[in-house]
């Protein structure tokens, strides 16, 4: 989880979307896209914004999603990836707007159902407190699905601009 928390939130400091673009440094830009995630009224409101922008409007946050693409390329390219005692991220995708991640867990069965709640309040947490909110207002959605080491689905945990009442 940290190795994607890093990669998401360097990709904001980077290129940060939304009015944050116009912002005189990079922490001024996490400090908008901090309050607007805090913020859910607001983040509804500049997802209505975005969703009634102009081509050109539309235009620079696609190329967000250029660089967001790039980013998922080299993410691929160093997997496998142990995440923790228990996790191994084994793939990444980007198809249209939707950042799907692959996980291993070396869990017991008797462990299935806590550790996949577990998973699902830390994901949402993290996605819908974070400046890694603001990829969902500009329409993205995250996914995350795990299986055992011998291939079986465990559980997956898919988050959206409304999983964040955005």
């Amino acid at each position: 989880m940290k190795i994607k928390y890093l990669i998401f939130l360097f990709l904001l400091f980077q290129h940060p979307p939304l009015s944050a673009q116009n912002s005189k440094s990079k922490t001024e830009s996490l400090k908008i896209l901090q309050n607007l995630v805090n913020n859910p009224p607001q983040a509804r409101k500049m997802r209505e914004e975005i969703k009634n922008a102009s081509s050109w409007e539309r235009k620079k946050w696609d190329e967000l999603g250029e660089l967001l693409k790039k980013e998922i390329n080299t993410i691929s390219t160093s997997l496998p990836i142990k995440v923790d005692e228990y996790t191994t991220g084994v793939s990444v995708a980007l198809v249209g707007k939707n950042v799907a991640f692959k996980y291993l867990l070396d869990i017991g069965d008797e462990n299935k159902v806590d550790i996949m709640k577990n998973m699902e309040n830390i994901i949402t947490h993290s996605f819908c407190s974070s400046p890694m909110g603001a990829w969902l207002l500009l329409g993205y959605e995250w996914s995350f699905f795990y299986y055992s080491l011998d291939g079986v689905y465990l559980g997956g945990v898919i988050i959206d601009a409304d999983t964040c009442g955005f």
